[in-house]
């Protein structure tokens, strides 16, 4: 995985953190796909709260007692 998409899902070191962020500062190819990754992570994160929200709701329905 490229150095870009693990800081976007925030799985680097404080040391990768800052070498990501002074090549970023540096490189306008590298910011856009950092944000790219960053509006993916964003929607899939949103997609899959909203599923786990909405099958947590109908199994709360499902257990409730009558």
């Amino acid at each position: 995985m490229e150095l870009i998409e693990r800081y976007a899902l925030r799985e680097l070191s404080d040391v990768e953190i800052e070498r990501a962020e002074k090549h970023v500062a540096k490189c306008p190819a590298c910011e856009e796909r950092l944000q790219e990754q960053v509006d993916s992570w964003a929607a899939m994160r949103s997609t899959t709260v909203a599923a786990v929200r909405k099958i947590a709701k109908v199994e709360r329905k499902r257990t409730a007692k009558p």
